[in-house]
């Protein structure tokens, strides 16, 4: 994906399977904002939503409406009874397998603003990271990588789900640890954020090199 918007302190919540639904597919409506979409919204509406840069460009103009994908594919179990755990796609991949990936198999998890890509229910087009794009990134499940440049010291969350525990009634997210280890923790508990945007394919590197002394600065034709 593309640019980050750095270590922004906030806070929110994914979209989870409820158990409660009468069918699997029941569970991919995405009929309801979450708690993490609301603080995105808002955030987005605050810094970036009718803000103009130098140029007069506006912020909006810099960024792509690219997939983020809450991947909700199912590994094992049923995703929407108690008969038995259920297992999530990026479990399967990072925890199991260790092969990460970019693609998204449903497009009711590919969260977009339109539906040119994706299932069109963004509001704004920013998300946060996946578990694969952290695995990719050099995060190890169980192994603590402090001088990792996603690790902020402050545990977040991804938008991948793990698994749903039946015997705990609660279902796991993937999580970057403090100690910048790729691990999954319950929704129960508490994490920050990392919001993520996509660049333009029209954006361009003016300055810097990446860095946190020496950020990119970008601008647009």
């Amino acid at each position: 994906d593309g640019g980050s918007l750095g270590t922004v302190p906030l806070e929110v919540t994914g979209t989870y399977i409820g158990y409660i639904s009468k069918s699997y597919n029941d569970t991919l409506t995405n009929e309801y904002d979450s708690t993490i979409k609301t603080t995105l919204d808002t955030w987005y509406e605050t810094n970036i939503l009718n803000k103009l840069d130098t140029n007069g460009k506006t912020y909006s103009s810099y960024i792509a409406d690219n997939k983020f994908c809450n991947d909700r594919s199912l590994a094992s179990g049923d995703g929407n009874t108690l008969a038995a755990d259920s297992v999530y796609g990026p479990y399967n991949r990072n925890t199991n397998s260790k092969a990460p990936s970019l693609s998204c198999s449903q497009t009711a998890d590919s969260f977009t603003t339109t539906t040119t890509s994706g299932n069109g229910a963004l509001t704004y087009p920013i998300g946060l990271l996946t578990a694969d794009e952290l695995a990719m990134s050099g995060a190890v499940e169980g192994t603590d990588n402090a001088g990792s440049y996603l690790n902020t010291g402050i545990s977040y969350w991804t938008m991948s789900p793990g698994y749903f525990s039946v015997t705990k009634l609660t279902e796991n997210m993937y999580i970057m640890g403090s100690t910048g280890t790729l691990t999954t923790d319950s929704v129960k508990n508490e994490s920050g954020i990392r919001p993520v945007i996509n660049l333009s394919k029209d954006v361009k590197i003016t300055k810097g090199n990446g860095t946190s002394a020496n950020p990119y600065q970008v601008t647009i034709e």
